[in-house]
């Protein structure tokens, strides 16, 4: 069974991801009440979730901030505005599985 969570500040998805424990976590950098790199390092520093694929969002970082990304524990960047097929082909990539 396959199941989608949301959440719309950093607080409330590092605390569905520690109840949920997703495959993929597709996460916002500017969020309103923290950082999504600072996200992405807390739920990194926690080894329950090394698995977790991460894939970074943004429309406003700087190709010198996108570099950095991976840096904090991101596996992946969609610049916005991005399809939904770029999504779930990324998505699929990760988890190296195929897309129909």
């Amino acid at each position: 069974m396959s199941a989608i969570a949301t959440s719309s500040t950093g607080f409330d998805a590092g605390y569905k991801t520690r109840q949920f424990h997703p495959h993929v976590i597709i996460l916002d950098i500017k969020l309103p009440d923290l950082d999504g790199r600072e996200v992405c390092k807390q739920l990194r520093a926690d080894t329950d979730f090394s698995d977790v694929k991460m894939i970074a969002v943004s429309g406003y970082l700087s190709d010198a901030e996108i570099k950095e990304l991976d840096t904090v524990g991101f596996d992946t960047f969609l610049a916005k505005p991005f399809s939904s097929e770029d999504l779930i082909v990324r998505v699929a990539e990760l988890l190296s599985v195929g897309v129909i």
